[in-house]
């Protein structure tokens, strides 16, 4: 961990025993590792305080997200994301094969009238494929 090697080992216990003298050492000795002990204890109780912050910051984050979607109205999104084509539908006076997009809500455009116009078109195109496959069939 520290990278010393037993050359360090001895200088640092020759010094301990000058300083403390070899009568007073394993006390000191004992003193130190309850010491090195009570620091990694506390590290460790650090480290789970830690972990369980970041356990309720990411609980804290799901609960709201799931909130959000819980409040979420679908359709005023789907609504929101449907008008742009439901304006370029009214501009130009478009509709496709289908009778139009818009005609898939109809709860949204319950109120409009249809379209003469666009029903003539529709009718045309709907005879135009008709014959076009009567004569591939017959060729």
């Amino acid at each position: 961990m520290f990278d010393i090697g037993w050359q360090e080992l001895f200088i640092v216990a020759a010094i301990a025993i000058i300083v403390v003298g070899p009568r007073d050492l394993p006390r000191a000795l004992k003193s130190i590792t309850s010491y090195i002990g009570k620091a990694k204890a506390m590290v460790r109780e650090l480290q789970g305080g830690i972990e369980e912050v970041a356990r309720e910051v990411d609980l804290e984050n799901i609960r709201e997200e799931a909130e959000r979607t819980a409040n979420l109205d679908f359709k005023n999104s789907i609504d929101e994301a449907v008008q742009p084509v439901k304006d370029l539908e009214q501009e130009f006076d478009i509709e496709n094969e289908t009778g139009g997009f818009t005609e898939s809500f109809p709860e949204t455009i319950a109120d409009e009238e249809p379209n003469p116009k666009s029903q003539q078109k529709m009718a045309e195109s709907t005879s135009d494929k008709k014959t076009e496959t009567t004569a591939k069939s017959a060729g």
